[in-house]
């Protein structure tokens, strides 16, 4: 598939649209909020480390 730079471009304005609606509402920003705080809170990166090294002992 073949696009040029002006369909690529309204693809992408019009999905910078859609995540503008979402976030535009509480429930979206509440999502987004939870979503990156998960992703930096501690027990998220102890099962990363985990997986890492599996032979590693967490207290």
């Amino acid at each position: 598939m073949n696009f040029d730079l002006s369909t690529i471009q309204d693809y992408l304005s019009t999905i910078q649209l859609h995540l503008d609606n979402f976030v535009n509402t509480q429930e979206g920003w509440y999502k987004i909020l939870s979503g990156v705080t998960e992703i930096f809170s501690g027990k998220n990166l102890e099962n990363a480390v985990d997986v890492i090294n599996p032979l590693s002992e967490s207290e």
